[in-house]
């Protein structure tokens, strides 16, 4: 009976052992996927608290009731720089004539932070500096900053009427005058693009510098946070010789903004008449609301955050299904141990020594 006690014991002391490491090993899993889901909760967290503010800040501009558009002209027609440049000022003032519009300009997205900066130089009399100053070129028409509603903070705005072989001008932002010209009045300096010690810098033209804008915000593809870059704004009916807008596949790209005073915005029947009176092959499409622009570039990283959160409720979900599997197999442990216990229990210590 000794024996048989003995036995019993040492064949509960057997049998708890394997339980009990798998159970410490099941507690140390659980563990960590627990711990990896409350980093991979903070992250997306943190995430999503980076999109509201986004959202949240300034952008420097308006986009309410701002509607955008673009047109490819074909190089076919329009080989010839002014005559491209001819049909933008010709659709623009057709545009503001349609009733409900209160401005419009041509010129690029201003969400889109994805152009680089280039090195500029300032005539004497300007700020000194020992590196060479970069901003990026933006070439805009008249009402370009009235349509954005980007205040005008010195000089003035491009003119209305300019003529080809007028002085080239130029209006830069905030960003600019703040970095670069260090407190002084930077109305009438002139600029020029380009390395100083590029032997083709001495051929390209000095911009004079009429007036100073605010700064608007901007957010590169795939990025998570907006930025205000030094810009330099030029009138694109003085660029003339240079390639301005985008040529992608024997076609050159046109953006053109229009703020109106109607709720709905600018419908497309409209636009299309404004433009088929100009050029009746051209393929028109649907107007964008520019708040769904900037919406458009948080799509990123808001797929980002969503994938995030997922990773985490699954992460979660498991971590909760390995710690039910460790409660199971602590009450197999428990059982296991108990009915072996209580047989040996039952059993009389005398009766076992005598035997003995």
């Amino acid at each position: 009976m000794h024996q048989a006690l003995r036995g019993a014991l040492g064949g509960t002391t057997r049998s708890l052992t394997p339980e009990r490491n798998g159970v410490n090993a099941l507690t140390w899993i659980t563990s960590a996927q627990i711990a990896l889901a409350l980093v991979l909760l903070t992250g997306a967290g943190l995430l999503f608290s980076t999109l509201l503010h986004l959202e949240a800040q300034d952008f420097g501009f308006g986009t309410a009731r701002i509607q955008t558009f673009g047109l490819s002209l074909p190089n076919r027609r329009y080989r010839d720089l002014s005559n491209a440049i001819d049909f933008e000022q010709k659709l623009l003032e057709k545009l503001r004539q349609i009733p409900g519009i209160t401005s419009a300009a041509s010129g690029p997205d201003p969400t889109a932070g994805d152009a680089l900066a280039e090195v500029f130089s300032v005539s004497e009399g300007g700020p000194e500096s020992t590196d060479h100053p970069r901003a990026v070129r933006v070439t805009v028409s008249s009402q370009f900053f009235e349509t954005l509603r980007i205040p005008l903070l010195q000089g003035s705005d491009f003119p209305s009427r300019i003529r080809e072989d007028s002085e080239p001008l130029a209006i830069v932002n905030e960003q600019v005058a703040q970095r670069y010209f260090r407190g002084a009045n930077p109305i009438a300096a002139h600029i020029r693009f380009g390395v100083p010690s590029d032997p083709n810098t001495a051929r390209a033209p000095w911009y004079r510098i009429v007036g100073v804008v605010g700064g608007t915000r901007s957010i590169a593809y795939n990025a998570d946070a907006w930025k205000s870059d030094p810009q330099v704004y030029l009138d694109f009916r003085q660029e003339r010789k240079s390639p301005i807008g985008a040529t992608n596949w024997g076609r050159r790209k046109c953006d053109f903004l229009v703020a109106t005073d109607a709720r709905d915005g600018l419908a497309s029947s409209e636009l299309q008449r404004a433009v088929w009176k100009l050029d009746p092959e051209l393929p028109v499409g649907r107007p964008e609301a520019l708040t769904k622009k900037v919406m458009a570039r948080l799509t990123q990283p808001k797929m980002r955050a969503q994938v995030l959160i997922g990773f985490a409720g699954i992460s979660l979900l498991l971590a909760a299904l390995y710690a039910g599997a460790a409660g199971v197999l602590l009450a197999v442990a428990i059982l296991a141990a108990l009915l072996p216990a209580r047989r040996a229990a039952a059993t009389d210590p005398m009766t076992s020594l005598r035997a003995d």
